[in-house]
């Protein structure tokens, strides 16, 4: 029970930084059925729209809407609540749950876009990557398939490390619950 506890505030804590920016005030407080339109290689922090645009329709998103919601993942967003859920006493982000949905169902155009738009905050995906997966979600799946790419490129490789430690690490905050 701690160990949840201890996931979710790092979880919470990477994703929920910087209180005082007046601009993430402002993106927060957007209506969220608004999507911005965010140029091929560009890339909007903290788009809130675009990422409930991908929730309504995740099965359907063109690159450039994948494109829009990946590029909306930094450091420094404010999570409004309404992006928010509650599921068993636990607060967890539909943003958060969408990441690795999209991540698996659009594999080789999450993969495109993360390689080819250097403005995407790749550094901080990796670490959200990187958490132990304990929720039903795909890392699993989205492991295979990085296992099954031929000649890694560097972020890559990078990726592939990242769901090797989340992997792990779940399963080994599995066991230690039991």
């Amino acid at each position: 029970m701690k160990i949840n506890k201890i996931f979710l505030l790092l979880v919470l804590g990477l994703i929920g930084c910087n209180s005082g920016s007046k601009s993430n005030e402002k993106n927060s407080s957007r209506f969220l059925g608004q999507v911005d339109n965010v140029k091929t290689k560009n890339c909007q922090k903290c788009n809130f729209g675009a990422v409930n645009f991908a929730n309504e329709n995740w099965n359907h998103l063109s690159r450039e809407q994948l494109e829009q919601f990946i590029c909306s993942f930094d450091s420094s967003c404010e999570w409004p609540t309404e992006l928010m859920e509650t599921r068993k006493n636990q607060n967890f982000g539909i943003a958060w749950d969408l990441l690795f949905i999209l991540f698996d169902k659009y594999f080789d155009d999450f993969i495109e876009t993360f390689e080819e738009n250097n403005s995407i905050s790749r550094d901080y995906l990796i670490q959200l990557f990187s958490l132990p997966a304990v929720y039903d979600l795909p890392h699993r799946q989205i492991l295979s398939k990085l296992q099954e790419l031929d000649g890694l490129t560097t972020l890559q490789l990078e990726l592939l490390n990242a769901f090797k430690q989340s992997v792990t690490a779940g399963d080994k905050l599995l066991i230690e619950q039991k």
